[in-house]
């Protein structure tokens, strides 16, 4: 529960759904690009600042290509994202995204999807079993990333709507 969909294109192109097919208890997450998409499902957690997090969940995936970004997790209006998968032959695999959020960040948008900003790919997903925890310290040799979402670009200068565009 709490799940929204989410994708770049809305024509079709995406079928999300919660199903039976499941790592463990009854249902998981399914997200299937019938051609290229950024589909995903997006959850709005509450954070603790300056807190060091892991974020996993069980993944099987099918047909997605190589050629762009595969099915995993990553954190809205960031570049955050675990590792991707492609193609798990029917295996349930896990996948994992350490980070830490900023010092007065309260809140950030998990996604389970399909592709990625601007790497839009065809395949499918099943996502179970999700978990965050707060730790201490990172495993030796986890890649940590910076959780807060990035700020808006502000123009330099003063008065740029009087600018001449080039």
């Amino acid at each position: 529960s709490g799940w929204i969909k989410g994708m770049w294109y809305y024509d079709g192109s995406s079928e999300l759904a919660a199903v039976s097919s499941a790592y463990e208890g009854g249902y998981s997450l399914y997200v299937d690009n019938l051609s290229e998409n950024d589909a995903r499902f997006e959850q709005t957690v509450q954070v603790r600042p300056d807190t060091l997090y892991r974020i996993s969940c069980m993944v099987r995936a099918e047909g997605c290509s190589t050629n762009a970004a595969g099915a995993g997790l990553s954190i809205k209006d960031t570049f955050v994202s675990s590792e991707t998968v492609y193609d798990t032959r029917g295996e349930w695999t896990p996948v994992t995204l350490y980070g830490v959020t900023g010092s007065d960040q309260t809140q950030l948008v998990l996604m389970a999807r399909v592709g990625n900003y601007g790497s839009l790919n065809v395949g499918r997903a099943w996502f179970d079993n999700f978990e965050m925890v707060a730790l201490e310290e990172a495993p030796e040799g986890a890649f940590v990333q910076p959780l807060s979402t990035l700020p808006p670009v502000e123009p330099e200068g003063e008065d740029q709507e009087d600018q001449p565009l080039v």
